[in-house]
């Protein structure tokens, strides 16, 4: 079970919108307030917003690529849709649009990772990028979500504190 969340912002032309790590479905709000002839769909992600916890068991973006590819079939009722991405929502977008060419519309990628492309061809650069955060992945789990979240913030936030209350 996924949580969404829904903008109608003018006329039915469906989005897919697919937010970072450490994030949710929210995230969209103050660009959606900006759009018009649309309607924004945003999902949230295992782990994140209002969705159950991630178990460990399948792989991540193979789990999120899933539940966009068939919320991306939902909202198109089988044809295309434009899908934006954010950060490791890009790489699930880009995925997407690489896997199921027939329900992609158009693309917008933001800061798309290539971790999650890049391990496909093993090549030094991931296992580089693996190494320096398997501790974050360990963290997670051993069943210390909060300390894996904590040093991912660490490395990729905006220097902002982690117990910020402003951090949305």
């Amino acid at each position: 079970r996924t949580p969404w969340r829904v903008w109608h912002r003018g006329a039915d032309r469906p989005v897919l919108a697919l937010h970072c790590s450490l994030a949710h479905a929210g995230a969209w709000s103050a660009l959606v307030d900006a759009l018009h002839g649309v309607t924004v769909t945003a999902l949230d992600q295992p782990g994140h917003g209002r969705s159950a916890d991630w178990d460990g068991t399948r792989d991540l973006h193979d789990l999120t690529t899933a539940i966009a590819t068939d919320m991306a079939e939902r909202i198109g009722g089988g044809g295309p849709v434009d899908v934006f991405g954010h950060s490791f929502g890009g790489t699930v977008a880009l995925r997407l649009a690489m896997e199921r060419p027939d329900l992609v519309r158009s693309l917008t990628l933001v800061e798309p990772v290539i971790f999650a492309a890049a391990r496909e061809v093993a090549g030094p650069a991931y296992t580089d990028f693996s190494a320096l955060h398997r501790d974050i992945t360990d963290q997670i789990l051993s069943g210390d979500p909060l300390a894996g979240a904590r040093k991912f913030h660490g490395m990729w936030g905006t220097g902002t504190a982690f117990e910020d209350p402003d951090v949305d």
